[in-house]
């Protein structure tokens, strides 16, 4: 009863204060402030890099916003402490940040209006402060925010407290209380409605946590059953998550069930997983880190089957990578598979010195983790627990001699009561309305993206069927033009020869030189037509093959650098994109540029190849709506590889084409 009078005290302060808010909800607040200001403000800081400058670009959207709360001042610290966590190592001043976010809503009331932000920002700053292993101060972090998003989450929001702490006790080792962690955070996940692409992936993920935990408890056909699972629920949604996630998705859980299979004793099953899982993630903007993980499994495999030599070539990547990839845990099993190795090959000081540098890191990793396994989080929450328990009881015992004067507020709260509830009654009802709304509003846009996607595959069919009729029919002119009549011409020599004996000679001559000149016409014909020779010379010589045909025929004189990317491998969808549009663009400078010389320059900046086409043509006025096939059909090569096409062209000025492929 006494609880039950302070919770209608405050839930009263609650209601008179929101008479004074312009929001009905943190959602709606949360949903209000990202499409104003903060997506547009992080944009510039990912960008960037520049806090002073994105920063100003914050306060200057909040200024002209059309409502205001103290909700932007919140979002303000956590665009910094982004900035740290995402860009720098310095976890203290990240600390700073997410702890400044956190006094903003220092008061009961603000962390009752906001729950969802301040939960989150709990939950950011415990694993912040865990991992400087400040660990009181992490746990004290972890019970608020299990206190607060019990009493005012739904399940659904709910799980990102479970699923935090299953991440604590998994590094702690403690892998049959993570197990339990990560179900329930599964439960509580599996209630989020709509199941969007980001949700089925934070889904996915947490069935390869449950495996990973069955397989460090030796219950490794469990721990198969599990990655098989989350592999059917990313097929299940695989449109929703895309081509990328969903390899990524599909390396890690080779990389996983390599890891049973090798626990079996079924190496080469094992290694096959891992160069699976190898293929799809060892590449840039995939799952690099768990990549470098699975090519230390590769090794040990390796090892175990005596192949001393891969393995030694495979530690050799890894030791190459550690450097712009640092981990301390890959670091030592690779140290310590080469001081097997220097062993196994008779390289005994080497094998010395590196197993004294693999007892170093392998003693200062084992004294992190004996204090991370010391601090038991699950101990440490029970014991805050039991502690808020008795604090209770204490403050009941004590209201209990205030209960007379409760008793007298008693119908006056009712009355509260029965207000408050139809108060929320009619919120709900809103709530509901605007979810519903919401629902409708992503399935009309999501219709528009397919009625789009559909477009704009016909649109492409439709370019690639008109230019195979105009390269038909120019094929068909080309044969018409000059082959046929070449060997009309010869045909009649040939004829007049048979007829006049005395000049057959010379006719004969005549004839072998316009034969010569049918071969050379169908040459080129077939040049043009034919895919470069890949794999049997470089894209560089390539396009040195097409220019110096064209030098020596064409009204235009071509040059090049193509120095910029000399010994470069490419796939071959990337060398045919590349030479194809370097063909097409020559065909436009030579037919519709006139102009007397043009420049045609490659380079690898970065991780990315830029072709550069500059003419001195008459140029002319680039119009997006009312591009040719040859530009359109450039445009979708390079999108096809997911890189960009640019045109640049102004009256009397020329031309320039970019495109920048990634490799």
């Amino acid at each position: 009863m006494n609880r039950l009078f302070g919770s209608m005290i405050l839930l009263l302060g609650l209601m008179l204060s929101s008479c004074t808010q312009d929001f009905q909800s943190e959602k709606e607040e949360i949903i209000f402030w990202d499409h104003y200001v903060l997506d547009a403000a992080l944009a510039r800081l990912y960008q960037d890099k520049d806090t002073v400058q994105s920063l100003k670009y914050f306060d200057s959207l909040v200024g002209v916003a059309p409502r205001h709360s103290v909700f932007p001042k919140v979002r303000r610290w956590i665009i910094l402490a982004n900035y740290f966590y995402f860009f720098t190592t310095d976890n203290a001043a990240t600390a700073r940040m997410v702890d400044s976010a956190l006094g903003v809503l220092e008061t009961p009331e603000l962390q009752n209006r906001y729950p969802e932000t301040h939960v989150h920002n709990l939950l950011f700053g415990g694993d912040i402060a865990y991992r400087m292993h400040r660990f009181r101060k992490a746990y004290n972090y972890y019970f608020e925010a299990k206190k607060l998003g019990e009493g005012n989450l739904s399940p659904c929001k709910q799980k990102s407290f479970n699923y935090s702490i299953a991440m604590v006790l998994y590094q702690q080792q403690n892998y049959g209380e993570a197990l339990e962690y990560f179900r329930k955070a599964f439960e509580l996940q599996n209630t989020c409605l709509p199941q969007t692409g980001a949700v089925v992936l934070q889904q996915q993920e947490i069935q390869s946590n449950v495996g990973l935990c069955l397989m460090r408890l030796g219950k490794l056909d469990s721990a198969l059953f599990y990655f098989d699972k989350a592999w059917q629920l990313s097929l299940k949604y695989k449109d929703s998550l895309g081509p990328i996630a969903m390899q990524k998705i599909q390396g890690v859980l080779y990389g996983h069930k390599a890891q049973v299979y090798q626990a079996k004793g079924a190496l080469n099953r094992a290694k096959a997983l891992c160069l699976k899982s190898l293929a799809l993630n060892a590449r840039p903007g995939y799952e690099v880190q768990h990549a470098q993980q699975v090519k230390l499994q590769l090794a040990e495999i390796y090892e175990q089957q005596r192949d001393y030599g891969a393995m030694f070539q495979i530690l050799q990547e890894i030791s190459s990578e550690l450097e712009t990839l640092p981990n301390p845990n890959v670091a030592m099993g690779l140290r310590r598979l080469m001081t097997i190795f220097y062993g196994e090959t008779g390289q005994s000081e080497q094998a010395r010195a590196m197993f004294q540098r693999y007892i170093g890191l392998r003693d200062s990793l084992d004294k992190v983790q004996k204090i991370l396994s010391a601090s038991d989080v699950k101990v440490q929450l029970d014991a805050k627990e039991k502690a808020m328990s008795i604090a209770l009881l204490k403050k009941d015992n004590h209201i209990t001699s205030l209960f007379f004067w409760i008793a007298l507020g008693s119908a006056l709260l009712v009355f509260l009561v029965l207000v408050l509830i139809f108060r929320n009654y009619q919120q709900n009802k809103r709530s509901l309305a605007n979810s519903l709304k919401l629902i409708e509003e992503i399935k009309l846009q999501k219709e528009a993206r397919i009625r789009e996607a559909a477009l704009r595959h016909k649109e492409i069919t439709q370019a690639v069927i008109e230019a195979q009729e105009n390269e038909r029919a120019a094929i068909g002119l080309e044969l018409h033009d000059n082959v046929n009549q070449v060997l009309t011409t010869i045909k009649l020599y040939l004829g007049m020869a048979l007829d006049d004996k005395e000049h057959t000679p010379l006719l004969l001559k005549k004839s072998v030189g316009f034969l010569q000149q049918c071969i050379d016409e169908i040459r080129i014909l077939s040049r043009q037509l034919s895919a470069p020779r890949l794999g049997k010379i470089s894209l560089e010589d390539s396009i040195d093959d097409l220019l110096n045909s064209l030098n020596g025929s064409a009204a235009v004189y071509f040059t090049k650098d193509l120095s910029g990317i000399a010994g470069l491998t490419l796939e071959k969808d990337q060398y045919i994109c590349l030479y194809r549009i370097v063909q097409e663009h020559v065909n436009n400078i030579i037919k519709h540029a006139n102009a007397t010389c043009a420049h045609i320059e490659l380079a690898l900046i970065g991780s990315a190849i830029h072709l550069t086409i500059t003419d001195d043509g008459i140029g002319f006025i680039p119009k997006e709506d009312s591009r040719g096939i040859g530009l359109n059909n450039m445009s979708t090569r390079a999108e096809s590889l997911n890189g960009t096409f640019k045109l640049e062209s102004t009256p009397g000025q020329g031309c320039k084409v970019h495109v920048v492929i990634p490799v």
